[in-house]
């Protein structure tokens, strides 16, 4: 069972959300539901997905229906971009073809990420002062 950890800084639009350990499709719905009924995610214009400690176990299927129930299920109140942060090839290529899947969805940019710098400034975030709220959030 994978652990998804997430939180909003609703001062700024920001979600970081840090994915770790074997993540299966029932955990990335069960996720999103959650984080679509929370009212703080209409202020968000920014998302940090990190994902360097995460095993994905999924299929091209699973990840295709994850990708259609955000495209079904996501508030679509303003742009937002969401910088993904990988470390594995295998999450890497995951990670593209949820790109890919996304291109769809109106009001959405993704893009991946190899470094904590780039990703950060994607999304316009100091890199340092992501690193303290990443950190400072999740004791990491």
């Amino acid at each position: 069972m994978g652990i998804i950890k997430s939180k909003i800084f609703i001062y700024n639009g920001l979600l970081i959300q840090e994915y770790s350990d074997e993540l299966n499709k029932e955990d990335m719905l069960v996720y999103f539901t959650g984080l679509y009924c929370d009212p703080e995610y209409l202020n968000v214009t920014t998302i940090f997905s990190d994902f360097t400690y995460a095993s994905i176990v999924l299929s091209f299927k699973d990840l295709s229906e994850i990708a259609a129930y955000i495209l079904k299920h996501a508030p679509k109140v303003q742009y937002i971009s969401n910088a993904i942060l990988v470390s594995k090839p295998i999450t890497t290529a995951y990670s593209m073809i949820y790109e890919t899947l996304m291109k769809v969805m109106p009001l959405y940019e993704c893009k991946i990420f190899s470094t904590f710098k780039e990703a950060a400034n994607f999304i316009r975030h100091d890199p340092k002062m992501l690193e303290i709220l990443t950190k400072t959030s999740f004791n990491s």
